[in-house]
């Protein structure tokens, strides 16, 4: 399977199909049919459905997604659970604001949590 990447990736993968499936670019994507030709055109959703659906084929799968890049390997604290109960325990009275106290602990405990 191709992943696409890149918003010229996508319509690179949508020409080779739309030619072989004998489709002008005005039959696909009606009045954006220059903007699709030009590969810079970054459709919504509704779009791509629209495509999808004309050209028979499944898009969405071939999507690559990643929500952040990191080197460094993220790992979950097991008290966060515990802590972010303690802190919701704490902040239930409407004037918890007002406690120096609680205000102290809320943002030391809040501090350790990332």
């Amino acid at each position: 399977m191709y992943k696409i990447k890149t918003i010229e990736e996508f319509w690179e993968a949508i020409d080779e199909i739309r030619i072989k499936k004998e489709l002008n670019w005005a039959d696909l994507v009606n009045e954006k049919d220059k903007l699709a030709a030009s590969k810079k055109w970054n459709p919504t959703l509704n779009h791509i459905l629209k495509i999808q659906k004309k050209l028979d084929v499944e898009l969405i799968s071939t999507l690559s997604y990643q929500l952040f890049e990191s080197e460094i390997e993220i790992t979950k604290d097991p008290e966060t659970s515990k802590k972010m109960k303690l802190i919701y325990k704490w902040i239930q009275s409407d004037d918890w604001m007002e406690n120096e106290e609680i205000v102290q602990k809320v943002q030391q405990i809040a501090g350790t949590i990332m």
